[in-house]
């Protein structure tokens, strides 16, 4: 249990198995994600998850070959499963963020274009639009200012600006929703305000900026205008740093959350940059659902309540919790409008924390 003051955070439930398991278009049954990057939670209680797929595309008998894997899955974050869309629409995407009226923006980092969708446009598996889902796109290939090379998170500010990680143009670029360019900062470096390969972004409630310096290993603070304001997660003392941190989020307290990828956990800091606490291997007991899970990948293949299931469950049951709360690979990472704390986590499945006393 991760606890500060009066504020602690407990690990709550898993949402996936770790799988490439395609999610069921059917309410109330939820199966898997296929290395999920990017979550964006909208005011009606959604959350829309984006599943970067295999990385290459399989015959599934249609007319030409698909990855059916990657997608974006609308659910809730009580495991309903609403259905998928967008499958088969990207080449590397990346991140995803819900704007104006619902519309749901994300970046690929290949195609160099920020993509928008319907959020309510499902498409049950295995169907496939070849005609492309999305409404609208914006962005092209290049080094200028307004010009993109591999953006990565995106995400809302107030005004409905979308702000982007220029990954490669170690930059951050600031745009309309319509993709007009407004402004932009960053160059690559390891001095304040530069950047190496940067990753995620998020805005908090002052519209203060913050991006996860993926090669420099920190995170950055910066004003609405793009000013430099602070770094964080580089310290001597390992249980306070980050190693590669790949998204980052922020709650209603101004708590900020750090996808501290390349140490498998989750750091948490204050927004003067104070290191608060971390998450991952605290879980304390597990639902009905991860132990049926369990008991079927375990002893499943064995008939009866028998001493020999008993002891093999008894015996597996510290694993088990290990299992379901450390982290393998955590990227994309968002606070929902109930504070519930959503970890992207490699290869197939969403990882909840809730805070409160």
């Amino acid at each position: 249990m991760a606890a500060i003051k009066n504020n602690k955070w407990r690990y709550s439930h898993s949402i996936g198995r770790q799988t490439a398991e395609h999610n069921e278009s059917v309410f109330g049954r939820t199966g898997g994600f296929c290395y999920p990057v990017g979550i964006a939670p909208a005011n009606d209680g959604f959350l829309y998850v984006l599943s970067r797929g295999l990385g290459y595309k399989e015959d599934l008998g249609h007319e030409h070959l698909v990855d059916a894997y990657m997608r974006i899955s609308k659910i809730t974050v009580e495991q309903d499963h609403v259905g998928d869309i967008a499958r088969n629409q990207f080449t590397w995407p990346s991140s995803i963020a819900v704007g104006k009226n619902g519309l749901l923006f994300c970046s690929d980092e290949h195609e160099n274009v920020i993509k928008i969708f319907h959020n309510d446009t499902i498409t049950p598996f295995p169907e496939v639009n070849f005609n492309n889902d999305h409404i609208s796109k914006w962005g092209a290939h290049g080094t200028k200012k307004g010009y993109l090379n591999g953006p990565s998170g995106i995400c809302f500010d107030k005004y409905e600006n979308l702000l982007v990680v220029d990954s490669n143009n170690n930059r951050v670029q600031v745009f309309t929703s319509e993709g007009a360019f407004i402004n932009s900062w960053g160059k690559i470096g390891n001095n304040n305000g530069e950047f190496n390969k940067p990753w995620g972004i998020v805005c908090d409630n002052n519209q203060d900026v913050y991006v996860a310096d993926w090669g420099n290993n920190r995170v950055q603070k910066f004003s609405s205008k793009g000013e430099h304001i602070l770094n964080f997660g580089e310290s001597n003392n390992h249980a306070h740093a980050v190693n590669h941190p790949a998204g980052v989020a922020v709650d209603s307290e101004g708590f900020v959350y750090v996808t501290d990828w390349g140490n498998k956990r989750v750091q948490i800091y204050s927004s003067d940059g104070s290191f608060v606490s971390s998450l991952g291997g605290d879980i304390e007991s597990i639902n009905s659902k991860a132990e049926h899970y369990v008991w079927w990948r375990i002893v499943g293949n064995i008939e009866g309540d028998s001493p020999e299931t008993r002891n093999l469950l008894k015996q597996t049951q510290l694993e088990t919790k290990k299992y379901h709360c450390n982290f393998f690979g955590p990227t994309g990472i968002a606070v929902d409008r109930d504070d519930n704390i959503i970890i992207a986590d490699d290869p197939g499945r969403l990882i909840i924390y809730k805070k409160g006393n």
